[in-house]
């Protein structure tokens, strides 16, 4: 199983939450509408990850936090980014932007 980093609870339940919320709080790169065409997901597929799926992370990737979501039962995995301004106190995290979708294996 890849090691995604450590699973992050407050982040877990600050993205379920956002993506509960709706979709106007969730951006999405052209690079990931095309991942997601590429592995056959649809923007369903990304919210349910979002919604039920479990984070890991953050960790530095192209000078800003990024995370993993991992929702198993759908085997897919959720690039986000937009964590900076939380650093750490998930509670305060508004919105977060899909940089990449992909098959969990």
């Amino acid at each position: 199983m890849p090691n995604y980093g450590d699973l992050n609870p407050g982040l877990t339940k600050a993205v379920n939450r956002i993506a509960k919320a709706g979709s106007e709080q969730v951006g999405f790169l052209n690079h990931a509408v095309e991942a997601m065409d590429d592995d056959g997901f649809d923007h369903d597929d990304v919210m349910q990850c979002l919604r039920r799926g479990k984070a890991f992370g953050p960790e530095e990737q192209k000078g800003e936090l990024r995370a993993n979501v991992v929702h198993r039962n759908l085997q897919i995995r959720v690039v986000v980014r937009g964590l900076d301004e939380a650093q750490d106190d998930w509670p305060t995290l508004e919105s977060i932007t899909v940089v990449t979708v992909m098959k969990e294996k």
